[in-house]
């Protein structure tokens, strides 16, 4: 479903191009030609930020993070591909066709949608738009303070499924715990003949004496009698946090030259919440400095590189703040479809908690953060292709805005349809997906591209599209617009270095 997004999106992006150019009387195959130099190459780019961060999840050291990425790089390789192969064939086959069939009560008036206009209001007050950004976003993204990370059972299965009352029946009858039993296995100094030796019995004391065990059962030997194996029967279910606890107690079990292991599924995810924990900030630092310096490679403009990358991140914060307030909290989880236990009250009903497992958080990043370098990308071609033609950054802001806008809202909007579809999968994990993801591509469609990146780049000024001479001169010759002649007929004189160490870059 990211594939399916992501190539309508590129899809998209280049058709726009091209029936702009058509409505400039630019014939049929040189408008596909310009549009396959220019916003092919912004395509290119920003399929490539997506790669990257997709990719980073093998670094996560979790089997499952390392599928997802891999397979969802992959078809985002395939959007790129078909984008830049058979979406400029098609076009060149529709020719003028391709504006036929007009959709009943919309027109055709390509300003009409009035992001130009707001282009132009943002570049006239930055500061209060800044500010006014920042607050809402920062309430959007508040709170995620209350954020609660843990393992999904079946007990949050859809209400009346087998699995979920399979799992309610074995909890009345046995215990919450009888649904996670951990499987304790001990490695001996030396073999036992007996599974009643006093070694054995001194271990079985040890983890009975556990606080949070509520059964032990017997030991079993293994042929060479140098493993003892014993079923443990917490007293909490597989999604409580104190169940983990339970685990670290007995793997933290010291007798003279044995050595403890705990398996099982509470024993599994706890420890891949613990890797994952710790793999974190590896990813997340490689994900924002490899698109920062592809966005250099792009743009010649590292404070552009290193703000885009920034103002991803804010996107994020907006997707936590709405899977805390939605699964943490339990304000609306009854909306996305998730069931109480029957005998809740109706408080607990409408505030029914779920815990969010562990490796969607780093999985959300990836996905977001690529999603988010989209539209960036989209947003900072346009602006840095009017600034080349007259050099006026808040002119520029505001045409940027205006050419992409719709572009960008549209494709978002799409987007956003393809999560939604997340939250009616019965799967509690995938709802997560779609209600963080949704949130996330609407906030950064909305409030951060259309308020707050155009008014740091007013604010920012000339600054936006500085480069050291030193970087300029080691960085390849790349360019996201491609060779658009359309876009370097008229150059403009380079302006005057400002005073300091630093110049312009000559594009």
């Amino acid at each position: 479903m990211i594939g399916l997004g992501v190539g309508i999106d590129y899809a998209l992006f280049l058709l726009s191009r091209h029936r702009k150019l058509l409505s400039e009387e630019v014939p049929v195959q040189e408008s596909v030609r310009r549009t396959v130099a220019s916003s092919g190459g912004a395509v290119v780019f920003a399929g490539g930020t997506v790669i990257i961060a997709l990719s980073a999840l093998m670094l996560g050291g979790f089997p499952l993070l390392r599928t997802l990425g891999w397979i969802t790089g992959i078809s985002v390789v395939c959007a790129v591909l078909t984008s830049i192969t058979l979406v400029p064939a098609l076009l060149g086959l529709l020719g003028h066709r391709v504006n036929a069939l007009r959709v009943p009560f919309l027109g055709r008036n390509r300003d009409s949608s009035g992001w130009a206009g707001l282009g132009a209001w943002v570049a006239r007050r930055p500061w209060q738009v800044l500010v006014a950004s920042v607050v809402v976003l920062a309430a959007l993204a508040a709170p995620a303070v209350a954020l609660k990370l843990g393992p999904l059972d079946d007990g949050y299965a859809t209400q009346g499924s087998p699995a979920r009352r399979a799992y309610e029946l074995m909890a009345v009858g046995f215990g919450p715990g009888s649904n996670g039993p951990m499987s304790v296995v001990a490695e001996l100094p030396q073999p036992v003949a007996a599974a009643d030796d006093p070694v054995v019995d001194q271990l079985t004391r040890e983890i009975t004496a556990v606080d949070g065990v509520a059964h032990v059962a017997p030991a079993t030997l293994n042929t060479s009698g140098r493993a003892v194996l014993i079923q443990v029967i917490p007293s909490y279910a597989p999604s409580d946090t104190r169940a983990a606890d339970v685990v670290r107690d007995i793997r933290a079990i010291s007798l003279p030259g044995m050595k403890v292991h705990v398996g099982g599924k509470v024993a599994a995810l706890t420890d891949a919440g613990n890797r994952i924990s710790d793999r974190t900030p590896l990813v997340i630092g490689v994900v924002v400095l490899l698109s920062a310096l592809l966005l250099l490679f792009a743009f010649r403009a590292p404070i552009v590189a290193v703000k885009a990358a920034l103002m991803n991140l804010v996107s994020l914060g907006a997707a936590f703040g709405a899977l805390a307030l939605v699964f943490s909290i339990g304000l609306g989880s009854a909306l996305v479809g998730m069931d109480a236990p029957a005998s809740s009250s109706s408080l607990e009903t409408l505030f029914f908690t779920v815990p969010i497992e562990s490796y969607v958080p780093l999985m959300l990043f990836a996905v977001l953060f690529g999603l988010s370098m989209d539209y960036e990308v989209f947003l900072l071609t346009a602006v840095r292709q009017a600034y080349l033609g007259h050099r006026d950054n808040g002119r520029a802001v505001a045409e940027g805005l205006g050419s992409t806008g719709r572009v960008i809202t549209s494709a978002a909007l799409i987007m956003v349809a393809v999560f939604v579809a997340f939250i009616a999968y019965p799967d509690p994990m995938v709802k997560t997906f779609g209600v963080g993801l949704a949130v996330a591509i609407a906030v950064d469609a909305t409030i951060i591209r259309g308020f707050l990146v155009p008014a740091t780049m007013v604010l920012l000024g000339r600054l936006n599209w500085w480069c050291p001479r030193w970087l300029d001169r080691l960085l390849p010759n790349l360019s996201v617009e491609g060779h658009d002649e359309e876009a370097v007929a008229t150059p403009s004189p380079v302006p005057h270095p400002p005073s300091g160490s630093g110049a312009f870059t000559r594009v």
